[in-house]
């Protein structure tokens, strides 16, 4: 899970730098809902309707109905900014059983109309929709293999900690809306269901009536705002004077919120080495998930290719406490006890290219640490090994204190209103300085008893910034000497300064002052070490990346400050394992590089563990997101076609069309396929919601044969299987793979060559980057072979 964050700030303006009162009013009216909310928004914000002149399908979007992140405004970082208001609306579907064609052509006509009226954009609006487990039990089949969508209530019960008891939410299905314009969302949700009957033009034909009960009220219609000063304006309207359980009864804590807080925990953190992009967190049909140490399982997810899962949970916040404290406590908390105030600025605002500090990434397995690997050793109370680095840390601050006197010796004969009295500091610099000089050798044997002790990272760390201080003595005490012999008084003093400040953070370095404070951030890191370490096709995938996008925004739906924690993931495991490193509670390490156990005897005793005290879980739900294709009332599977490649030994890169034989297709009659929803093509391109349609489809003895053209296929030289997607006359989704009749080797069983072979052959040299003269003199040389006897 992820943290309330705040992304940089962009340009908030929502028309021509609308007033304070007018941003809280516009809220005010997303809040209320209806008709008579979105009249009186239209009076002071225009929607913003669809400025493409094409329609937006779901090849433009890699059939992803997740795919917000390209076309999202970005900061200066390249991060994108969330839109300014949302709407989550929690439905259950009225029919009985399976839903009929007739519904889901009805839902995806009134989702169609949308993308019709309004852009895809901030500015426009952009939206997904979700199914839970409690829709798909009204189906006979179960989900692929690699669909692992839990539960909420087993999600509670496996991430729940001491003090909370959320409400598993047993919806079916789950719509989110975003928008920076107000008045879209309200536009949105009235034609859903029918409450005005044209968008700019786009007649509203379609609508969710008689399928979904449209909710008027939280916790079926949720709402909240996400934005550069958003939380500061909205917050100070709930009422606290009331009494609410677990929350102090106060209205001032808003006044401590910044002015340009985007979330109102304020605090910086999203950057992009912690958001994985869309593609990081979409289910891929070659997908591979890692239950172990260099043990990957497949995670096939059929129809649901592209599609994703998102988590919803409705978090209560403690914001008096959390204003409340000091700045650099809120950094420890949320980030990491490593992160300070002087270095990456107040709420983190002054690091642009990462998460980590200055010199500790969250995550490099590179590194010889970072902080995912301290966190046992920050959860670790102080311990004797600072008792054992003590005698270093004393002889050091001995050479220190004496270099001090030297330094205000030497400025003192500076001052000095006479040349006696000058010369009398001199001397006593001078002796300091030969004194330092004698410590340095009582520094290095002490550096050399702990250097054999066996030390955690956090304190082998501050070793070894010692021995870098102690290293730079020699020299420091040895040129300050220089200048004094030569009357260089100035440069004296500089150079004893310049190394007493190395030497200012060496005690917290080395005594690790900060043993009991673990960061939110930090924590997740743990998590992400695994998480990361997921396979596409074999291949790594994100290494020690995030796998959790983050949609979240404020709210004070029930009255009470708080989160809608919206995560977008591909398992569900991402977010239990995610959620459990937060809290702290053990789970079972996948790469075996961190051992994800929780400190035993150690949680009671960490002074402050990330942000828990101030985060309490009412509610959860959890939703797999389909593909755009199947976003319409999805069955849990997909019907099964029979189909092959017709042709011997065609070559798929070569050939200008691609017959298919299409012989059945399992659970329903060939003449109920819909011609015009027929896709052909890699497997990547026909999930991606690409391919290309038949130019001719004729009835034949084994069925039907379809004509397809190459271009556009996505097929290249070696591709191994083809994939078909259509639709039945009820939308249910036809779906399947076939091997094709290619073959890689150059030479046949025979001996002889093929000269399709020939010509792979040539397209591997090219792809090896031979010469054009190299390639006409091999083809050539292949070719004679194939017309002669057939050669090798």
């Amino acid at each position: 899970m992820s943290c309330p964050y705040a992304n940089r700030a962009r340009d908030t303006s929502e028309g021509d730098e609308p007033s304070v009162q007018r941003r809280e009013f516009m809220k005010a009216m997303v809040a209320l809902g209806g008709v008579r909310a979105l009249s009186r928004a239209q009076e002071l914000q225009a929607p913003v309707f669809q400025l493409q002149t094409a329609p937006f399908t779901p090849p433009d979007r890699d059939n992803r109905q997740h795919a917000w992140g390209a076309f999202l405004e970005k900061n200066e970082v390249g991060v994108g900014t969330p839109p300014r208001h949302h709407v989550l609306l929690c439905l259950d579907y009225l029919g009985v059983g399976e839903p009929t064609g007739a519904d889901r052509r009805r839902m995806e006509g009134a989702l169609r109309q949308l993308e019709r009226a309004f852009e895809w954009s901030n500015d426009g609006l952009l939206f997904t929709v979700g199914y839970s487990s409690e829709y798909f039990t009204r189906f006979a089949a179960t989900l692929p293999a690699g669909v692992d969508l839990a539960d909420a209530r087993s999600i509670i019960d496996e991430v729940s900690v001491d003090g909370e008891s959320p409400e598993a939410d047993e919806y079916e299905v789950c719509i989110h809306l975003a928008s920076d314009n107000a008045t879209n969302l309200l536009l949105a949700e009235e034609a859903l269901w029918g409450g005005v009957t044209d968008l700019d033009g786009v007649p509203v034909d379609d609508t969710l009536v008689g399928l979904f009960d449209r909710p008027a009220e939280y916790p079926g219609r949720r709402t909240g705002f996400v934005g550069e000063g958003l939380p500061r304006e909205e917050l100070p309207a709930v009422d606290l004077h009331e009494e609410i359980p677990g929350l102090p009864p106060t209205p001032t804590f808003s006044k401590e919120i910044p002015n340009d807080a985007v979330l109102s925990m304020g605090i910086d953190s999203g950057f992009p080495d912690n958001l994985p992009s869309d593609d990081e967190v979409s289910l891929h049909a070659d997908g591979q998930f890692q239950v172990g140490p260099d043990t990957f399982v497949p995670m096939p997810p059929g129809i649901f290719a592209q599609g994703t899962q998102a988590h919803v949970s409705h978090l209560r916040l403690d914001l008096h406490d959390w204003w409340e404290d000091e700045p650099q406590n809120q950094l420890d908390e949320m980030l990491s006890p490593h992160h300070r105030v002087s270095e990456v600025g107040f709420l983190a605002r002054d690091r642009l290219e990462d998460s980590g500090t200055p010199t500790l990434r969250f995550r490099d397995p590179n590194a010889p640490v970072d902080l995912a690997r301290l966190v046992e050793d920050d959860a670790t109370p102080v311990d004797m090994q600072d008792v054992l680095l003590r005698p270093l840390l004393q002889t050091i601050e001995a050479g220190i204190t004496v270099l001090h006197e030297a330094d205000l010796a030497i400025r003192r004969a500076i001052l000095a209103p006479t040349v006696e009295e000058a010369n009398t500091f001199l001397q006593e610099a001078e002796r300091l300085l030969a004194q330092a000089a004698e410590a340095v050798p009582l520094m290095e044997e002490e550096l050399l008893a702990a250097r054999q002790l066996e030390l955690i990272p956090a304190r082998q760390l501050g070793l070894e910034a010692a021995a870098a201080v102690i290293a730079d003595a020699h020299l420091a005490i040895h040129e300050a000497r220089v200048a004094l012999s030569e009357e260089r008084y100035i440069d004296a003093v500089l150079r004893i300064t310049e190394w007493l400040d190395s030497t200012l953070p060496l005690e917290p370095q080395m005594v690790v002052d900060h043993a009991t404070v673990v960061g939110h951030s930090q924590k997740l890191a743990r998590a992400r070490v695994d998480l990361g370490l997921r396979r596409i096709g074999g291949e790594p995938q994100g290494v020690h990346k995030p796998t959790i996008q983050r949609r979240d925004f404020d709210t004070i739906d029930s009255g009470v400050p708080g989160l809608h924690f919206v995560s977008i993931q591909p398992y569900s495991q991402d977010f239990i394992d995610t959620r459990k490193a937060m809290s702290f509670i053990s789970f079972q390490s996948r790469d075996g590089e961190i051992d994800h156990v929780e400190p035993e005897n150690r949680l009671d005793g960490i002074a402050e563990n990330g942000i828990l005290e101030y985060v309490r879980t009412l509610r959860r739900g959890n939703y797999l997101l389909p593909p755009l294709t199947l976003r319409a009332l999805p069955p849990a599977s997909g019907l099964t076609p029979t189909f092959t490649v017709a042709v011997a030994g065609i070559d798929l890169v070569r050939t200008d069309e691609i017959p298919v034989i299409l012989s059945g297709i399992d659970g329903a009659a060939l003449d109920q396929l819909d011609p015009e929803s027929i896709r052909f093509g890699s497997l990547d391109e026909v999930d991606r919601g690409r391919g290309v349609a038949p130019t001719s489809i004729e009835p034949s003895a084994d069925g039907l044969v379809l004509t397809f053209p190459t271009e556009g296929t996505g097929l290249r030289h070696g591709d191994s299987a083809v994939r078909l997607f259509a639709y039945t006359a009820d939308m249910l989704p036809v779906y399947g793979t076939a091997g094709t009749s290619a073959t890689h080797p150059y030479v046949d069983d025979s001996g002889t060559v093929d000269t399709t072979s020939v010509r792979r052959a040539i397209d591997d040299w090219v792809h090896l980057g031979l010469e054009t003269d190299d390639l006409q003199q091999v083809g050539a040389e292949h070719e004679a072979a194939a017309d002669g006897d057939g050669g090798d």
